[in-house]
């Protein structure tokens, strides 16, 4: 971390947060599994609070690398939520959230993988500007070293994605599908139950409403009942106050046999003023379920010819599900015996 002062080390392990969750109905959507909105809440939730522990503060989520879903939590299964630090930077922090199912509690059949992503956090000042936390992030372990490596590996991928932020915010022009792609929109305003730090909007609240938008314009392009697969790349641009609205917009972007990859993006401005800026952007897939809950094909009528964009996001999406499922992004908690 060249240029960084450091006035205080901790070990990723110092940062760990990990709890059990027993999935209730009132987390669930309409094929009895885990809602996406609420599983990213609960996933950013615990990365929240692995991020505080580095800054000394809380942190506001700045973007998502990935997150994968391997498998759906379904209702009354009991889930292990692990979040950890594994990088940072002169105002920034690097975080991994793991979710796993030990299946219903009672029943001795092992843990299986839920979700597994990749987050960045911003320590901000009381003006919410990021400000230097001086805090080093020190590996003691080969575990620790490698995961490490692999998260500033992330942070470099994303550093020309990055560059941009500063003109996202005054592109306020919604995403647009292709030919026969399908949209939503929806609008919401942000009250005090939204939000938890600085009187601006969770990020968690957000995502929930960004993926069930999503949710509605992927089930509406393949014509029947979808989950979520896969988020990103997503970026936040500007935290979102109180009393503000957010005017939430979804774009069918592009198809695959049973997925379809939706772009979303979030305005927002004070209420009763005509004006908006960006404040989130990026990218939801999701998969066509049968009634069985296996993927199943979308009509080709109903197929999306992607962009040369969208088949490089697609290219991307398959290469890190491909690591994750190989085992070499495959991250698990650290601990005093690793």
């Amino acid at each position: 971390m060249a240029g960084v002062r450091c006035s205080r080390a901790i070990r990723p392990l110092e940062s760990l947060v990990e709890s059990y969750v027993i999935v209730g109905s009132h987390a669930t959507n309409a094929l009895g599994v885990m809602h996406g909105g609420n599983l990213l809440r609960l996933m950013v939730d615990h990365a929240s609070a692995s991020a505080s522990r580095v800054v000394w503060s809380y942190a506001l989520l700045a973007g998502i690398d990935f997150v994968y879903f391997a498998s759906p939590a379904r209702e009354g299964e009991a889930i292990r939520v692990a979040s950890w630090a594994l990088s940072a930077g002169r105002s920034s922090v690097d975080v991994a959230v793991r979710v796993e199912s030990l299946g219903v509690p009672g029943m001795d059949v092992g843990s299986r993988l839920v979700a597994l992503g990749h987050m960045t956090f911003v320590a901000v000042d009381g003006s919410l500007r990021p400000r230097p936390h001086h805090t080093c992030i020190t590996p003691k372990t080969s575990l620790e070293e490698s995961q490490a490596e692999k998260s500033k590996a992330l942070r470099e991928a994303r550093r020309k994605r990055l560059e941009k932020r500063k003109e996202e915010p005054f592109d306020t022009s919604p995403p647009e599908p292709p030919q026969g792609g399908a949209r939503a929109i929806t609008s919401k305003i942000v009250n005090p139950s939204d939000t938890i730090a600085y009187n601006v909007v969770h990020a968690g609240s957000m995502l929930y409403l960004l993926d069930e938008l999503g949710a509605v314009t992927a089930s509406k392009q393949a014509r029947g009942p979808v989950v979520t697969g896969f988020l990103g790349p997503l970026d936040f641009y500007r935290p979102v106050p109180v009393g503000y609205v957010i005017s939430a917009h979804a774009a069918a972007l592009h198809t695959g046999r049973s997925t379809v990859e939706v772009g979303v993006k979030a305005l927002a401005g004070p209420l009763g003023e005509p004006w908006r800026e960006a404040v989130a952007k990026g990218y939801i897939t999701y998969v066509k379920l049968d009634p069985a809950g296996k993927p199943s094909t979308i009509p080709s009528d109903a197929r999306l010819e992607p962009s040369r964009e969208a088949k490089a996001r697609d290219l991307e999406r398959r290469r890190i599900i491909a690591m994750i499922e190989d085992g070499e992004l495959d991250f698990t908690p650290p601990s005093q015996a690793s």
